[in-house]
């Protein structure tokens, strides 16, 4: 009696093994036809949705398929309510997960214009994934577009590119967020402190191909605060930056530091004067003659030039 009865629980157990052993085969094929439905671009996303709906039902305490299932509705099916429901039943799983409060406030922000939850939500992410240089860039986007706090934005552009400097996107947006994004007062002033923050970062960690980008958008919308404000750098980083440049960008550089412009005809470019042969028919460029003396002001290149000024300045006295 003892054996059959140990027989039969054997058996059931056997039984049992094999049911979550057929459940998690069949789970398996559900979640592979969803990842195949995507990777082979059949587009056929009613299809997919029935597979999530399966892989639910299998599996109703797994968090990632309410989530993929509500970015599935999202992105392709437009279903914005069962969007939410079921970003809401993810949190509901698992509240400390920062990817589905960024997912819900990026939801609530675009069809909700619930900028207040959404800000909340934005909060918490960043509050449980502090180091997720995503989560700060998403924030940063919000804060500049929707809530108009140009301060705090520019503070979370910093820190994503200082948690990421590789963050492509992120400096982009920073690039154009420190230029020319807002024409408030305060906006401006607190860009162009920034704007010199982030270039000496660049230039720091030798990021010398953007310190250029940055530098050269800087000269085309004219920022002349900005320009101005380079003065504060060090004279070893100003180099850094213009070294590998030719003589000729270097030298325009300096002309729209100093507010020169090819608008007005009073204030255009100026160079210096490199030769000082205008007579001869042919000049040797190798020969060091045909060169002024560029440790002089072009005033005390001729000597009668220079005397005469000299008597000048010494008539003013």
């Amino acid at each position: 009696m003892c054996e059959d009865t140990d027989n039969s629980v054997s058996n059931n157990n056997n039984n049992n093994n094999n049911n979550n052993n057929n459940k998690k085969r069949e789970l398996r094929l559900f979640r592979s036809r969803v990842r195949n439905l995507y990777a082979n671009y059949f587009a056929d996303f009613k299809k997919a949705e029935v597979h999530y709906r399966k892989a639910i039902e299998l599996k109703p305490k797994h968090t990632a398929y309410y989530n993929n299932y509500g970015l599935l509705l999202e992105q392709q099916l437009k279903n914005y309510s069962a969007v939410r429901d079921n970003f809401a039943a993810a949190l509901k799983l698992d509240p400390k997960n920062g990817r589905l409060h960024t997912n819900m406030a990026n939801l609530l922000k675009k069809y909700y214009k619930d900028f207040k939850r959404a800000n909340d939500h934005y909060k918490e992410a960043i509050k449980l994934d502090p180091q997720n240089a995503t989560c700060h860039f998403n924030y940063s986007l919000f804060l500049k577009h929707n809530l108009s706090k140009y301060e705090e934005a520019g503070e979370h552009y910093e820190i994503v590119i200082q948690l990421d400097p590789s963050y492509e996107q992120a400096h982009t947006k920073f690039k154009n967020f420190l230029l020319h994004e807002s024409n408030a007062n305060e906006a401006k002033r607190i860009h162009s402190a920034r704007y010199i923050i982030y270039l000496v970062h660049l230039l720091c960690t030798k990021q010398v191909k953007e310190a250029k980008e940055l530098l050269t958008m800087a000269f085309k919308c004219s920022a002349r605060k900005v320009l101005l404000s380079l003065w504060l750098l060090p004279s070893s980083l100003v180099l850094l930056l213009m070294l590998p440049r030719s003589n000729f960008e270097y030298l325009m550089y300096l002309n729209m530091i100093a507010g020169r412009t090819f608008n007005d005809l009073t204030q255009y470019p100026v160079m210096p004067w490199m030769l000082k042969d205008y007579t001869s028919d042919t000049i040797d460029l190798n020969d060091t003659n045909v060169y002024c003396d560029l440790t002089k002001h072009v005033g005390a290149l001729n000597p009668k030039r220079l005397e005469a000024f000299v008597e000048q300045y010494n008539g003013l006295l």
